[in-house]
């Protein structure tokens, strides 16, 4: 059996992905911990066998000089505002969750699920389940962008990972553009709801403080797994991407499988190749509501997950396989 320690804040423990958290994965332990003890107890008792990944930046106090890794949760973006360089951005010490079109040469972690279950059953009455915040308290210079683009975006969702047209966001550099980026989601976020919830506001189900701002029937986002297990369950479960990111295995998405939940997903730059029952994407909103309405007909259907989470965790294996052997 080999070890791989994440050290992170208490809060990151809180919320990381099952298969992070406390997982036997075939010849694996993985462990989230805030504990510099047991962080040394693996080192005096397991050394050579122990491998150590630092989350966002967490050090812990070691009894030893020993080689890490950085697992960052968000896009570079995250280090630039912390003042690291770009030296330090594309070091071959750092891993990211979520990844960028406009940050190249980045490592990627690739995630994968806890759940051993081969299908699940849709519920009798299906919801479409939304978590996220959002925001309208846009720049001028991004609501000015969006009205010009509003209509090129909203038939072709895939040109948001489309660098010519990334590059055509304002800023003077991939950082600006990234803040600029994250208001652009933000916008997409508020048309898609916006127009959902005229079409299906009996089915749908914010999760989120921040909608009932802007006149839409919402829940309180709850961090607890329990909670978000009982939201995803076997319904369906809309993803529109992460804020900074455009990558399609992330924390929310591993959870929506974990869970056992249909992974809805608007078009992402790493699409995977295969056709899976519990995971479908859209690329337009004519697309999106297409789909919707079909899989709203589709109660109590049974719906194979296996295959999916196997290939998931063929490159997660992989991708623990690289950073155990560097660390060696």
């Amino acid at each position: 059996m080999k070890f791989i320690i994440f050290y992170c804040s208490s809060g990151r423990v809180k919320i990381n992905p099952d298969s992070l958290t406390f997982h036997f994965f075939k010849n694996y332990f993985l462990l989230s911990t805030k504990s510099s003890i047991i962080i040394n107890f693996f080192l005096i008792f397991f050394r050579k066998k122990t491998r150590i990944i630092l989350c966002d930046g967490e050090k812990p106090k070691t009894f030893f000089k020993i080689k890490t890794c950085n697992l960052w949760f968000n896009t570079p973006l995250e280090l630039i505002e912390n003042d690291y360089s770009k030296n330090d951005i594309l070091s071959d010490k750092n891993y990211y969750v979520c990844h960028s079109p406009l940050f190249k040469g980045t490592q990627n972690f690739n995630l994968g699920p806890a759940i051993k279950k081969k299908f699940f059953y849709f519920n009798s009455e299906i919801k479409i389940v939304y978590c996220s915040e959002v925001t309208t308290n846009i720049s001028e210079i991004m609501t000015f962008f969006w009205k010009q683009k509003k209509e090129i975006v909203m038939n072709d969702f895939s040109i948001l990972n489309d660098i010519n047209f990334l590059n055509e966001l304002p800023g003077k550099n991939n950082f600006e553009k990234m803040k600029n980026y994250i208001e652009l989601k933000n916008l997409l976020r508020f048309e898609i709801i916006s127009i959902l919830y005229k079409r299906f506001e009996n089915n749908i189900l914010l999760i989120g403080t921040d909608w009932k701002k802007y006149g839409f029937k919402s829940i309180q986002k709850d961090f607890k797994k329990s909670v978000k297990r009982k939201l995803y369950n076997r319904n369906i479960c809309l993803d529109l991407g992460a804020k900074s990111g455009a990558n399609s295995f992330y924390p929310r998405t591993i959870d929506i499988l974990d869970y056992s939940g249909f992974l809805l997903q608007i078009k992402p730059f790493d699409k995977i190749e295969g056709s899976f029952e519990n995971y479908k994407i859209f690329n337009s909103m004519d697309d999106l509501i297409t789909i919707l309405e079909d899989l709203l007909k589709q109660s109590n259907k049974k719906i194979e997950c296996e295959k999916l989470n196997n290939f998931l965790n063929d490159r997660f294996h992989y991708n623990l396989n690289n950073i155990y052997n560097k660390l060696s």
